[in-house]
């Protein structure tokens, strides 16, 4: 993908995987947690390396959904974490959308997973809560723009923030909807459960990781060329020192000769 820093990507998933691994005979749930932080990272990929029209590639990303799953689950505290996480460092090793707004998103959306555990107990339904959630995330954008108006005029901001609010809504209905039962049920199944959620893991990890061997290999590929290079630039030296020092060694034999 165009703009994407893999060595920090190559670090956060290798540090992930091992701690999820590495949590596994301890704590299913945390190990979970990192799974789903894992792929929530991954899942953000595509939006900040590539500029879309309305940011429709950071729109399909699954942080929302997990956010507020661990939030509800297992508290609010920790949903704001993978919230965080996940909107401020798949950002750094990116190139989009704007700063501005990844720094409203980092603030927003850990403040709403510390209220929508108890909104949820009120609606007990993982689609609404995923749609209250949006909403809730949109109106702070909305207030936050009058403390940092950007996007042209305020007609405009408009414009983008209805598009933008109705698709996002839309979207993340439907992950609450057909996927948030599912993702529900693994903080209480364990990861034994989901192993095509590991796999979708490892493969990452090796992907990542196959990515940046084939640098380094061609790295390694430049610089042995580059000794090679001067090898024979070396040789040849020695080569020419050689001769010179022959064809001396030669000359003094035939001075001594002569005199």
């Amino acid at each position: 993908m165009i703009g994407i820093h893999w060595g920090l990507i190559r670090i956060v998933t290798n540090a992930l995987y091992i701690g999820m691994i590495a949590l596994l005979p301890f704590s299913i749930t945390g190990s979970v947690i990192l799974l789903f932080t894992l792929i929530a990272f991954w899942s953000r990929l595509p939006g900040i390396a590539i500029a879309t029209p309305l940011w429709i590639l950071y729109m399909i990303d699954l942080v929302d959904l997990f956010s507020m799953i661990v939030a509800i689950n297992v508290g609010g505290f920790a949903g704001a974490v993978i919230a965080a996480f996940c909107n401020l460092v798949p950002r750094i090793a990116g190139i989009t959308p704007p700063w501005s707004d990844v720094i409203k998103d980092t603030i927003i959306q850990p403040m709403i997973c510390l209220v929508i555990p108890f909104i949820y107990s009120f609606v007990q339904d993982l689609a609404a809560c995923m749609v209250i959630y949006t909403l809730l995330r949109q109106l702070g954008f909305f207030i936050a723009n009058f403390v940092y108006p950007e996007h042209g005029s305020f007609p405009q901001f408009l414009v983008i923030f209805v598009s933008y609010t109705s698709t996002q809504t839309f979207i993340n209905y439907l992950y609450g909807k057909y996927f948030g039962g599912f993702f529900d049920g693994l903080l209480n199944s364990g990861v034994s459960f989901n192993i095509w959620l590991l796999l979708f893991a490892t493969a990452c990890l090796i992907f990542v990781n196959g990515i940046t061997t084939t640098k380094i290999m061609k790295v390694l590929r430049k610089v042995r060329i580059k000794i090679n290079k001067k090898d024979r630039i070396g040789n040849k030296i020695n080569e020419k020192m050689n001769e010179e020092s022959d064809d001396r060694f030669i000359k003094m034999i035939k001075q001594r000769i002569m005199d």
